[in-house]
């Protein structure tokens, strides 16, 4: 009898971009309700395709949101659309209960080098 070999892909084999840890507070709205009151997250790690981010406020999967991204200095925001493309509970509620994969949609130039900028590869680690 053969046996057969398993293999697993590991997150950094998944991911299409490295990921650069990125602890700050920040702005989010839900894009289709104009008016819509900010909340508040935690941006948690940052790729050239998206973010990680924490919040206490509940979404589904396919929630369009707006994102104020500070950069590094904390000394002014750049404004980004995203989709958030997976949804868990967060076992470090403290920093909000829900844990969100955020891919960003339609990246200007401008917003490229924001990010290559602000959070540099050269800083990549492979974030949970």
């Amino acid at each position: 009898m053969k046996k057969k070999t398993v293999q697993f892909q590991t997150d950094s084999q998944k991911r299409s971009a490295p990921r650069t840890v990125a602890l700050q507070s920040f702005n989010c709205a839900l894009s289709e309700k104009s008016g819509d009151p900010v909340f508040r997250s935690h941006l948690i790690n940052i790729s050239a395709t998206g973010i990680q981010i924490y919040s206490s406020k509940p979404m589904d999967e396919g929630t369009m949101l707006n994102l104020d991204i500070w950069d590094r200095e904390g000394l002014q925001t750049l404004q980004f659309h995203g989709k958030v493309v997976w949804a868990r509970k967060n076992a470090l509620k403290f920093m909000g209960r829900y844990a969100y994969g955020v891919s960003f949609i339609n990246l200007t130039n401008i917003q490229q080098d924001f990010i290559s900028n602000n959070f540099s590869e050269a800083d990549a680690t492979e974030a949970p």
